[in-house]
């Protein structure tokens, strides 16, 4: 069973959203080894180019080689849940694993965006982390199931 990561700026915190996204990791067992990963913020002293930057370099340090790389981000590609499910399911078959970068408070510096091998969007709104977090493991929940033919998605 190939990894599929989840890589933060700034650790995950409790409560109603960490309950939500324990169900979502319980449901993707079956399907991926679910790793999650953070990085510290960068410092409030930096301005927001240079903490999008540094955060890169970090996140960059944690990426695996032979990982495919998306990057979620507001500019990315926004696409349908079964558009979705293939090319995840492309990448995992072509990759060690896959690693999913979401950005801290200013977003993703360009070191790491150029890297990627898809930006992916949930559309153009800017999401806390914790609700980034919570509806990127529904989608990769939602993309197994449909890939396993489970009437979980309706179209």
């Amino acid at each position: 069973m190939k990894p599929v990561r989840i890589l933060t700026v700034g650790k995950a915190k409790a409560g109603h959203f960490g309950k939500a996204a324990d169900h979502y990791r319980k449901l993707l067992s079956r399907f991926f080894r679910l790793e999650e990963d953070w990085v510290k913020d960068s410092s409030p002293r930096l301005s927001p180019e240079q903490r999008k930057e540094a955060e890169a370099t970090s996140l960059l340090a944690r990426h695996k080689p032979g990982e495919a790389l998306i990057c979620l981000d507001e500019k990315g590609k926004s696409m349908a849940s079964r558009t979705f499910s293939a090319k995840l399911h492309n990448l995992v078959e072509r990759h060690s694993g896959v690693c999913f970068v979401i950005g801290g408070p200013y977003g993703l510096g360009e070191e790491i965006r150029n890297k990627a091998d898809m930006l992916l969007a949930f559309g153009p709104m800017t999401l806390p982390h914790e609700m980034a977090r919570l509806v990127l493991l529904e989608q990769i929940y939602r993309a197994a199931a449909i890939r396993a033919g489970l009437p979980y998605h309706n179209d």
